[in-house]
């Protein structure tokens, strides 16, 4: 069965924000926000919003238990702060807690003690993806790895 390790991330994260733009509906803020302390503007995209979903529902998937706070880290940045050396720094607390709530709400998230983790739904949901990225693209997995360096030692030349 094709999971989400199998795939590109980005392929993934645009097809599962299409499909969330069905299912969820984006905050007014949104449109209005930064994504954290260390941006200057808010973002370009109009469904940005769609797309940092996405991609922390891809995050439950490979992390299994996470926390808004580590959440947060993942997707800050470096901050700048004029002659003193950049540090980092994490992203907006509200973006990620609200987008972890709707996911949750949608069934894709369940709470537990140690934070949020990915339900058996969110697992089916995002490997149909998955298996749609790689019908669409027709990805050839074993001429990828015939050429790929790590499996040289496995090929038998005839020379």
């Amino acid at each position: 069965m094709t999971s989400v390790y199998e795939v590109p991330a980005d392929k993934l994260i645009l097809k599962v924000a299409e499909d969330l733009k069905t299912k969820v509906k984006a905050p007014e803020f949104s449109k209005l926000v930064k994504t954290g302390v260390s941006r200057e503007r808010a973002p370009d995209q109009e469904d940005w919003w769609y797309i940092r979903m996405a991609a922390t529902l891809r995050k439950y998937y490979t992390k299994q238990t996470l926390g808004v706070n580590i959440l947060r880290g993942y997707f800050g940045g470096r901050l700048r702060r004029g002659a003193k050396p950049a540090v980092r720094a994490k992203a907006s607390g509200k973006i990620t807690r609200l987008s972890v709530q709707q996911l949750e709400k949608e069934g894709f998230l369940v709470k537990t003690e140690k934070g949020r983790k990915i339900t058996p739904k969110g697992r089916v949901y995002l490997d149909k993806f998955a298996k749609q990225v790689i019908q669409e693209k027709k990805w050839n997995y074993a001429w990828a790895r015939s050429k790929c360096r790590r499996h040289e030692k496995n090929r038998s030349y005839a020379l």
